[in-house]
């Protein structure tokens, strides 16, 4: 009986014990799925605006009676005359000057992939005026070369082969070099995808990543879904 009563005392002492640590436990648990969550949502792009601007960029550049468009605008964004020419920050200007930005946007950082040999400006918005002259760091996400997501959209421009025409070719592994601010950052690639136009989880940023994300339309001649390319500054 004594052996009983001394066995059931020592059940009862351990469940003091433990119940403690496994409510300590379930409460930290629930703790951390919350700040997880939170930190997704805060994370997750909500100039839906922006988004809403490429889409129409990528479905005017897919129309092959604006390709000869974009081919002159090709020409004008020729990098090699912007290099020196990298606006460090925005400016205030005349009406006259903002005029002049929206036909020829300032570039604001050089983009090279070696792999499918381009070397393009990069200009600040999504929109069609500044995708028809350069590739477009999306606004609201990570600056180039800062931890975080930093959105770069561009056209394929199929009939001319040039912007992202190729960008199907890039595979992981393979490097992208942004130069702006007088650093050249080196991004690999680390993942490649197609998804749905309204697909806004790539746009999913990162609290301690320094994450470059390329888009474009998906397939050639198309604009029915978009192809991804994430990279990372390790």
């Amino acid at each position: 009986m004594k052996k009983h009563i001394g066995t059931l005392l020592i059940i009862i002492g351990i469940v003091i014990i433990t119940v403690p640590l496994v409510g300590r436990y379930m409460a930290n648990q629930r703790q951390e799925a919350l700040m997880a969550d939170f930190l997704e949502q805060s994370l997750m792009i909500e100039d839906t605006d922006s988004y809403d601007d490429l889409s129409a960029s990528l479905e005017w550049g897919v129309q092959e009676e604006n390709q000869e468009d974009l081919s002159e605008s090709i020409e004008v964004a020729d990098p090699s005359s912007l290099e020196g020419d990298v606006d460090e920050g925005a400016t205030e200007g005349n009406l006259e000057e903002t005029a002049t930005i929206k036909q020829r946007p300032k570039a604001v950082a050089i983009l090279e992939i070696d792999k499918i040999g381009i070397k393009l400006p990069v200009a600040e918005g999504v929109d069609l005026a500044t995708l028809k002259f350069a590739l477009g760091h999306m606004p609201k996400t990570a600056p180039l070369g800062s931890v975080g997501n930093a959105v770069v959209a561009g056209h394929r421009s199929h009939s001319f082969g040039t912007y992202f025409n190729r960008l199907d070719e890039v595979t992981v592994g393979d490097t992208i070099k942004v130069t702006t601010g007088g650093q050249t950052y080196t991004y690999e690639v680390y993942e490649t995808l197609i998804v749905e136009p309204d697909d806004l989880s790539v746009l999913r940023g990162s609290s301690n990543h320094k994450v470059i994300t390329l888009i474009t339309c998906h397939p050639l001649y198309t604009s029915t879904h978009r192809l991804i390319v994430h990279g990372v500054i390790k």
